[in-house]
């Protein structure tokens, strides 16, 4: 009862940042981003997590011999994802209490006060200018994916977030770094063959030669 009540105190307090709420989760899709606070119930003790996702709307999941392309993937899935204590240091103290104690109106109202700083990081995070902006192992550390996709993940999401804002020239030069750029794993070239057809499909879409 204390988590559905706690539930019905973060749809107040996110609606007014335009979230909507499903499940356990609270969502807005903003300026061509998708952005979602989920709470990932724990399944050894009445406690819970609270992650955060960031996602650009129209970006493919990177994964071999697919096209995958959520408008809204779950938090595991988005382009950018940490958990609130990872953004708001000052909660760790209260999740942690929150093993020990339980949800108490003390961690409620911690957590509640946190939205105005989620959202905050979301509006930080969630543009195609932060993407942009953002060179080499800066953003590559950001991203969502394995290690060993890191690099043609950050060719692929400059090249996205460059189209989408019209940096026609800039776009087309991520897009040849990512389709040159093979992943091998025991000697074998990891086929994206669906994803690269789809990323050059957007760059005739938006600018046809």
């Amino acid at each position: 009862m204390g988590l559905e009540n706690f539930k019905m105190k973060m749809k107040q307090a996110t609606k007014k940042y335009g979230y909507r709420k499903n499940r356990n989760s609270f969502w807005k899709i903003e300026n061509g981003f998708y952005k979602l606070i989920h709470i990932q119930k724990s399944s050894y003790g009445d406690y819970f997590f609270i992650n955060l996702g960031i996602h650009p709307v129209g970006l493919p999941k990177l994964i071999t011999n697919q096209l995958i392309i959520k408008e809204r993937p779950p938090e595991s899935e988005c382009l950018f994802r940490k958990r609130i204590e990872q953004v708001i240091p000052s909660l760790t103290t209260s999740l942690n209490a929150m093993m020990s104690d339980g949800l108490t109106t003390e961690i409620q109202d911690d957590i509640l006060k946190s939205i105005p700083y989620i959202e905050g990081w979301m509006e930080q995070h969630g543009t195609h200018s932060f993407i942009i902006e953002n060179q080499d192992d800066t953003l590559i550390r950001l991203l969502n994916v394995v290690p060993i996709l890191g690099e043609k993940a950050y060719y692929m999401t400059k090249y996205f977030s460059n189209l989408k804002v019209n940096n026609r020239e800039i776009a087309y030069t991520y897009l040849q770094n990512y389709l040159s750029l093979d992943i091998f794993i025991e000697n074998k070239i990891l086929d994206f063959n669906q994803i690269d057809s789809y990323l050059i499909s957007l760059l005739k879409e938006e600018f046809p030669y």
